[in-house]
């Protein structure tokens, strides 16, 4: 899926000019069903780090937040996919 959302990435900035962050995130069936996180960036600063890279408190500002926001979603799933594991 990461490579897929890479590529799709690289065209959008081919065709805009612009940068971009994905995040993505849901229950993980190779995990037991823990919930897991990617953050995709398509760009690259001056000194080759990418967004995620770039900012020290990613983690704690984006994907945290953005886990904790799945955990919501997927409260139900989650639990039932814990269950059978």
């Amino acid at each position: 899926m990461v490579d897929m959302v890479k590529q799709f990435l690289k065209q959008m900035e081919d065709r805009t000019g612009w940068s971009f962050t994905v995040l993505a995130g849901g229950p993980d069936p190779c995990q037991g069903g823990e919930i897991t996180t990617k953050a995709i960036h398509s760009a690259e600063n001056l000194y080759g780090q990418s967004f995620g890279k770039a900012h020290p408190s990613f983690r704690t500002d984006y994907l945290q937040p953005f886990s904790d926001f799945l955990h919501q979603v997927y409260r139900e799933s989650y639990k039932s996919c814990l269950k059978r594991h």
